[in-house]
């Protein structure tokens, strides 16, 4: 979503159902590592790299486990809204627990929210779980 430079390699990852949501993981240099998943969220792991924040390896793998595990068991869900300003929430759910938000686009272009608003539309209860391979 937001192109950066800075990455050693992405690697996409493409459920068998066209309701479920996609991933993609861009291993940056920082050393870290990007998550794209669905139409249009962006998660970033550590979430900040200065050396003030007290972020563990340990909590980001947690982090990082908890959106996989929601995306691909269906628990992920995404909407563009536009009501008194233009605003993308989005919602996972995984075992032990959930979390959600909402906030500003920022520099998404607009043909691509409504790319993202047409499809995601077409999911009203969400993406739904992956395709088992068996």
């Amino acid at each position: 979503m937001y192109p950066r430079e800075d990455f050693t390699r992405a690697v996409r990852v493409t459920p068998a159902s066209t309701d479920a949501a996609p991933l993609t993981f861009v291993f940056t240099n920082f050393p870290g590592i990007d998550v794209h998943a669905g139409a249009l969220l962006d998660e970033h792991f550590p979430s900040c790299g200065c050396d003030a924040c007290d972020e563990t390896w340990e909590s980001c793998a947690e982090s990082l486990e908890e959106l996989v595990t929601a995306v691909v068991s269906g628990g992920f869900a995404e909407e563009v809204t536009l009501r008194r300003r233009l605003s993308v929430k989005s919602s996972l759910t995984y075992p032990n627990g959930s979390r959600s938000g909402e906030g500003d686009p920022g520099p998404i272009p607009t043909a691509r929210l409504r790319d993202a608003a047409t499809r995601l539309a077409a999911l009203p209860n969400g993406w739904t779980p992956w395709p088992s391979l068996t």
